[in-house]
């Protein structure tokens, strides 16, 4: 991402690329603080994501979208009552907006962003991620 001309708009956005970025996923792979950077720089950002950036933030989230699709939906069995039945539905609407080739527009973005939320807080409901957990216990030595 570029650099803000001016403080005003230096905190608009800025998320970040995954630290592990062209490699294939597994759970211990998947970096977590990108995904909260990047969905968070969409939800709460003081304005609109700039017509320039739309695409990159928008293939951003999609990717992290199509990475915790199938984590999820392997950590589906482990969730139980409402947690399961909320995962359902989130899986569900995913693949309903991913069938309907999701756009660039804010509108899609903050869609996909609300997508990418939620299948990570679910995701992270099932177990914790193996990185998240190595970064937990190095941060308390």
């Amino acid at each position: 991402m570029a650099e803000a001309a001016s403080s005003g708009t230096a905190t608009a956005l800025t998320p970040a690329l995954p630290s592990r970025a062209g490699v294939s996923s597994t759970a211990d792979e998947i970096d977590a603080d990108a995904i909260r950077q990047t969905f968070n720089a969409v939800l709460w950002a003081a304005c609109p994501v700039s017509g320039e950036e739309q695409e990159l933030v928008g293939e951003m989230l999609l990717g992290h979208v199509h990475l915790l699709v199938p984590e999820l939906t392997a950590a589906v069995p482990r969730l139980r009552g409402e947690w399961r039945g909320a995962a359902e539905h989130v899986l569900a609407s995913t693949r309903r907006m991913l069938a309907a080739d999701v756009g660039m527009s804010q509108d899609d973005l903050n869609r996909m962003a609300t997508q990418c939320r939620a299948l990570l807080a679910l995701r992270l409901q099932a177990a914790p991620l193996t990185c998240l957990v190595a970064r937990t216990t190095e941060g308390r030595s």
